[in-house]
């Protein structure tokens, strides 16, 4: 679990959508 898989990354970013503000989109979903 120490190193980071390709597999986990996607889902861990999907989850947390709200902590990545250099998204656009987050930000008009979100404000």
């Amino acid at each position: 679990m120490t190193r980071t898989t390709p597999e986990l990354a996607p889902p861990l970013h999907t989850s947390v959508p709200h902590q990545h503000p250099s998204i656009p989109v987050d930000s008009k979903l979100y404000g």
